[in-house]
């Protein structure tokens, strides 16, 4: 299920990315280090009760971090957190149909600059989940 939630995400992300490598937490890619880039993970899914699930997520958006990517970094996130303010839509119209998103809920939001010189912004939620 963590793979299908991801994938979910991965692919509403994609639609403000532009051309923004984006990683899921099951892939095996390795990413350009000199690029932005951004994570999906979905590492903890609990049952709630029936066929109904409780996912924590978490999306990392990552810039070289200098002072004339800032601005590109901090334009990105608001992009992505601007995704999950209105109603998200079906899984099944991202052709995803193992899977029912039922809410999204922003619990933490941080950004910083990480050991290695990169703009780091991380997006934490919690994701209401149906399983068909």
């Amino acid at each position: 299920m963590n793979q299908h939630i991801e994938n979910y995400l991965s692919q509403l992300v994609a639609t403000v990315a532009g051309d923004v490598e984006i990683f899921t937490g099951t892939s095996s890619e390795i990413r350009t280090p000199e690029d932005h880039a951004i994570l999906v993970l979905a590492d903890q899914v609990e049952g709630v009760v029936g066929n109904l699930h409780k996912a924590t997520v978490k999306i990392s958006i990552s810039s070289p971090a200098d002072s004339s990517t800032r601005d590109s970094h901090m334009d990105l996130v608001d992009d992505v957190r601007d995704i999950f303010t209105k109603p998200l839509p079906s899984a099944q119209s991202l052709s995803i149909t193992a899977i029912e998103i039922g809410g999204f809920h922003l619990s933490n939001h941080t950004t910083g600059v990480s050991d290695d010189g990169r703009w780091v912004s991380s997006i934490e939620a919690m994701v209401g989940v149906y399983t068909p």
